[in-house]
């Protein structure tokens, strides 16, 4: 739910894109805390299909990043464990009106990010 676009955008006139780009990089690091990802697909909007928490039921878009490791470093709970509570910066493009802007993976009301294994 929390915009990760990448914009490539450095410190500058455009504040929205450099700040979506934090968020992505604080992503792409948080992922790399085990293993160096490979990304497959840069986020993109898409139309919101998964279940999130409860507080979030209206969100209508999301960001999804598929990406990818060279050997068997990461499963679902290590990420879901090492993004619980890492801060983002919030008010960006996101509908998702998240009042603390930090991931939250161990809740079933506030969960506002999700990880899913696409192939083995």
């Amino acid at each position: 739910m929390v915009d990760i676009t990448e914009t490539k955008a450095r410190k500058g006139a455009d504040k929205i894109k450099e700040n979506q780009q934090q968020n992505f990089l604080t992503v792409l690091n948080t992922i790399g805390l085990r293993a160096n990802p490979t990304i497959i697909k840069s986020p993109e909007i898409v139309k919101n299909t998964f279940k999130f928490g409860t507080a979030y039921e209206d969100v209508k878009h999301v960001w999804r990043f598929v990406f990818d490791f060279e050997y068997g470093a990461h499963s679902l709970d290590m990420l879901k464990e090492d993004f619980d509570l890492v801060p983002f910066i919030n008010g960006l493009t996101e509908d998702a009106d998240i009042i603390d802007p930090v991931f939250r993976t161990n809740t079933s009301r506030f969960c506002n990010i999700i990880f899913k294994e696409l192939d083995k």
